[in-house]
């Protein structure tokens, strides 16, 4: 475990004297677990120091160095880009000293001695996909659990810094760990990854695939569909007057059903009436979603 880590203040003063990095502004902006530092040192030495993400020049990045010690400050690379050459003043208040580790944790009994262990990290700060998401998915399946009742399974949930107080939590819980049959970590789970989201009732594909045709065409959002055959897809044309909205497509409905799946790498919408699935894009023919599906 690494020391306690607490900090009161951290800048850097270009040569005129102007905080163009202060922690006051952000917290991303130092490296946590950064040591004590109050030293004056030419640009270049400070460039040493800095983390950047030159892919995203407007971002500040998040850094950390718990087993390390070392100091550093987090900047936009526009920011670092515009430091004039000079002296720069660093400050960085901060303490590492034997201290404690928090964490939050809840039982949720079920009918039997077999847990599922849920966690969350809360260690990130300032972020809100890692790992805030985790915490409010958490927070809700909490709720929802609570009052479920019946539940075959104990769940534990803990609201843990990530790594660190996994480990902290598993040392302290050695006689519980014989009870736990599942778990799963929640982190980053409000960014549009196959993981994170809905899967089509009739593809293993992931539903983000399609969702991006549907971004593409003006934002248009999903509509919950009979997911049997119907007269307009089971025929040889289509609903009269139906149009898909498609931008490859942008004609009636028409033309025989088709007999086999379409192919793997089907990435236009092919127009064409075919079998339903549970969900698709509003506007969109039935044949087109399966394509896009299908991808």
């Amino acid at each position: 475990m690494p020391r306690e880590w607490s900090i009161r203040d951290a800048w850097v003063e270009d040569p005129a004297g102007r905080r163009v990095i202060d922690f006051r502004a952000s917290n991303l902006h130092v490296v946590s677990y950064s040591v004590p530092v109050d030293h004056t040192m030419p640009l270049a030495e400070l460039k040493e120091h800095l983390h950047t993400l030159p892919e995203h020049p407007d971002w500040v990045p998040y850094r950390t160095s718990y087993y390390s010690e070392s100091w550093g400050f987090c900047a936009s690379q526009r920011l670092v880009d515009s430091l004039p050459e000079g002296d720069y003043r660093v400050r960085i208040d901060s303490t590492l000293a034997d201290g404690r580790l928090d964490w939050g944790e809840l039982l949720i009994p079920g009918g039997g001695r077999e847990e599922m262990l849920l966690s969350c990290h809360v260690c990130h700060p300032s972020l809100a996909n890692d790992n805030l998401s985790g915490i409010a998915v958490a927070t809700w399946l909490a709720k929802r659990l609570q009052r479920a009742g019946g539940l075959r399974y104990s769940y534990c949930l803990l609201f843990v810094p990530g790594t660190i107080g996994s480990i902290s939590w598993l040392a302290s819980h050695r006689e519980q760990l014989g009870r736990i049959r599942h778990g799963l970590v929640l982190a980053c789970v409000g960014d549009p990854g196959p993981l994170t989201y809905k899967r089509s009732r009739r593809s293993d594909a992931p539903v983000d695939r399609a969702m991006a045709h549907v971004l593409e065409r003006g934002g248009r959002p999903y509509r919950r569909v009979d997911s049997r055959p119907t007269a307009a897809t089971s025929g040889s044309t289509a609903r009269p007057g139906s149009t898909c909205r498609s931008a490859a497509c942008r004609g009636p409905r028409t033309g025989s059903m088709p007999s086999t799946k379409p192919a793997p790498t089907t990435s236009a919408w092919c127009g064409r009436p075919a079998w339903r699935s549970r969900w698709r894009p509003a506007g969109a023919c039935c044949a087109c979603w399966r394509a896009t599906a299908a991808t």
